[in-house]
């Protein structure tokens, strides 16, 4: 027996059909074969994902089958080699935003325990040019998160933690044990309080957890954190029940725009000499002339900021670490009216993250970190904090699980 069902993708209807022992084998087509089984099913697309609900046939007594959603992903395509003539566009596109992305993904943005709907804190940072994450905590079931999202693990470099408690840190022994089954990093830095090297070594001990990589772990003082010829790290006291430090990671400026249709015009051809040229570098070229990269580039581009701060109640040091960044993610764990459990506690209001938002002169807060008390139930709702910020600091938005941000390039 075949009966219609609505397509997902497009609201087209689908063929409904029985099959054998419900094994689904291979379906390329939209009619899936009948055969002797009575088990009912049904096949539709929705992008690049194909669903097949499978109804079992109708027990003594029922009046309506269970059912059964299977999600099948769509096989990736082979992707051709490219060919010489394309190395032109692949520079141009090489040099577009699309690998120059720094990006934001929540992994966790519930304060304290997690909720159905938000895991307990957790933020990547993913620099695309690079091939690396930087994570910022590692609440339980972080690794859990990463499956679930389009980051890999095996990019992760460096580990940034804010403080001890057991909500930013009980995911980390679990993710670095897992990391060194997926894959083998050079290293992996970790950055934190003191006492994050005592707590991975007894760990280590005893798990009977050895790694496969090296890990070194670095204690964190009021500054300078880490820094290379891309990116420069610092770190402040924050002020919390235990000892908790903020982030700001500093992209320094980059080479101008590099100019593709003015090196064309002087014969030189695509291709890794372009990168070259952009970072400003002398060329030789395999003619004999010798070009200077910086005559082909316009003037330096400004660096992207991101500051993280959680957990803490308003402090001037979370103002001084966020001066004029790009982004500010900031704790939000309670609602204004309960701003005395939040100095008790020594937490932050709505009002006090736009207060440093304010004060520091960001452009956009992110707010994370709720209390799980605020859900849609309840006499405050979530959108009530976000309210209450964005009446001191209009340009605020909330966190969600998942959520990724985007910082795309500054112009000169």
């Amino acid at each position: 027996m075949v009966a219609a069902v609505p397509d997902g993708a497009g609201g087209g209807r689908k063929p409904q059909a029985d099959i054998s022992g419900g094994h689904l084998g291979r379906t390329s087509r939209a009619d899936i074969s009948v055969s002797e089984s009575r088990a009912t099913v049904s096949k539709w697309k929705s992008q690049s994902t194909f669903y097949v609900s499978i109804a079992p046939p109708l027990r003594a007594g029922s009046d309506r089958p269970s059912e059964i959603l299977l999600r099948l992903s769509r096989p990736k395509r082979r992707c051709r080699r490219a060919s010489r003539r394309d190395a032109g566009q692949q520079w141009q596109d090489s040099s577009s935003e699309s690998i120059d992305r720094v990006e934001i993904t929540f992994l966790g943005t519930s304060s304290g325990v997690p909720t159905r709907s938000r895991n307990v804190s957790s933020v990547a940072l993913r620099l695309s040019q690079r091939g690396e994450l930087w994570l910022f905590d590692c609440g339980e079931g972080t690794q859990h998160q990463f499956l679930r999202s389009d980051l890999k693990v095996s990019q992760i470099r460096r580990i940034f933690v804010t403080h001890m408690h057991g909500d930013h840190i009980f995911g980390l022994m679990g993710l670095l044990a897992s990391i060194g089954l997926a894959s083998s990093p050079d290293r992996i830095d970790i950055y934190g309080p003191a006492p994050l090297s005592d707590y991975l070594d007894a760990c280590s001990r005893y798990s009977k957890t050895r790694f496969s990589y090296p890990v070194r772990v670095h204690s964190v003082k009021p500054g300078l954190v880490f820094e290379d010829k891309e990116y420069r790290v610092e770190c402040q006291r924050l002020d919390h029940r235990v000892t908790a430090y903020g982030y700001r990671v500093q992209e320094k400026d980059r080479p101008g725009r590099f100019d593709i249709d003015r090196a064309k015009a002087l014969g030189i051809p695509p291709g890794p000499v372009y990168g070259q040229l952009q970072r400003g570098e002398w060329v030789e070229l395999d003619d004999g002339r010798r070009i200077d990269g910086s005559t082909l580039c316009g003037a330096p581009r400004p660096g992207r900021s991101v500051v993280y701060c959680t957990d803490t109640v308003y402090c001037d040091n979370a103002v001084k670490l966020a001066r004029d960044a790009d982004v500010l993610i900031h704790e939000t764990t309670f609602a204004h009216g309960d701003a005395q459990m939040a100095y008790d506690r020594q937490h932050s209001t709505s009002t006090m993250a736009a207060q440093v938002a304010l004060g520091a002169g960001v452009k956009q807060l992110i707010a994370t970190h709720f209390s799980p008390r605020y859900t849609p139930t309840s006499t405050v709702s979530l959108n009530d904090l976000i309210d209450e910020a964005r009446a001191i600091f209009p340009n605020t938005i909330a966190a969600r699980d998942f959520m990724t941000h985007a910082l795309p390039p500054k112009e000169a």
